[in-house]
């Protein structure tokens, strides 16, 4: 192409970027480069508590056959980054006295495999008064429907979503490794800005099963030798980046669910933002949409959201999306 025709080309895409389509996707195209699979070199405190051992094995094996997650993930993994520095800031506005998170993670050798992860830091003391020993501090970000649901601590071991339970085993392992009796898991409202503190105690049995989850996973890995399968489980295997090949996708039909998927929640809510003729609006209605079809959902509650599925003659499946009226 001339100068001139490069210049031309240049000053379209300027004015293309200032409407909301031509924004929407220039944003869509720098978040999917920002998406990549690697493979796992250690074993990491947020993905023992996963359910599958699959899963954990396949990303050590086969990550290099794991499907990207899309945009709208990728911009929720992004945003939960910028929350923890302000985690910090509020705690210490409110007295506590913190050791931040470090910039290099520790790592736990465990029967022959390696634990590898940092603690978001540690809670020293509070207006002078030193705690003695210390408490792990683990600060997460969370949707304004999942952070009123979560009370106590054993509302994050007993989630629905295998993202909220790897908070707990998170938090375990970190207790342990550092040997720490006790812990707190500081939990940010994205609506609101408002943090909750929920405290929580070293669970030695449970720590110890993580631990000998790595002991009994580590050879397989060496091996090459993929775990059998776990039965299939919504809020675990919809949205797995290894579902095609683990799994068919689920024939329509299969009767009522309740799904506490984030990236599924997160999408609805986009798509309840954004005026029907969008061009944005059908692109997230069409993401959704494709997720509950390959979960084969005929009716589910998914958050704050009814789901409704009917089969069309052609086969195909229309769904009908509302939100719940707030209690």
């Amino acid at each position: 192409m001339t100068t001139t025709q490069l210049t031309l080309t240049a000053q379209a895409e300027a004015e293309a970027i200032l409407t909301p389509e031509g924004f929407a996707h220039r944003q869509r195209d720098v978040l999917e480069q920002q998406v990549k699979v690697f493979p796992a070199r250690a074993f990491y405190p947020s993905s023992l508590g996963h359910p599958c051992d699959r899963f954990i094995v396949w990303n050590f094996t086969r990550w290099d056959t794991k499907a990207k997650h899309e945009a709208t993930l990728q911009s929720i993994f992004d945003e939960g980054r910028f929350h923890q520095p302000d985690i910090y800031r509020r705690l210490e506005a409110l007295g506590f006295e913190l050791v931040r998170e470090s910039d290099r993670p520790v790592q736990y050798h465990v029967g022959g495999g390696v634990i590898s992860g940092r603690p978001d830091g540690r809670i020293t003391g509070y207006r002078g008064i030193k705690y003695k020993p210390a408490l792990v501090l683990e600060g997460k970000s969370m949707s304004d429907y999942q952070w009123q649901a979560t009370k106590t601590v054993e509302d994050l071991r007993e989630a629905e979503s295998p993202w909220t339970r790897s908070y707990y085993a998170q938090g375990q392992l970190y207790c342990f490794n550092e040997n720490l009796p006790r812990g707190v898991f500081v939990l940010k409202n994205k609506a609101t800005g408002l943090l909750k503190l929920i405290p929580f105690e070293l669970d030695y049995e449970y720590a110890e099963a993580l631990l000998q989850r790595v002991e009994r996973l580590h050879p397989m890995i060496v091996a090459k030798q993929d775990p059998d399968p776990i039965p299939f489980t919504k809020s675990v295997c919809g949205g797995c980046g290894f579902a095609k090949q683990c799994y068919p996708a689920k024939s329509f039909g299969e009767g009522a669910a309740y799904l506490d998927n984030p990236a599924l929640i997160a999408l609805l809510e986009r798509r309840d933002q954004l005026a029907e003729g969008a061009s944005e609006h059908g692109r997230v209605d069409k993401a959704a949409k494709e997720i509950l079809k390959h979960e084969g959902i005929k009716f589910a509650v998914v958050g704050p959201f009814v789901v409704e599925g009917k089969e069309a003659s052609d086969g195909s499946v229309r769904y009908t999306i509302t939100r719940q009226a707030a209690a």
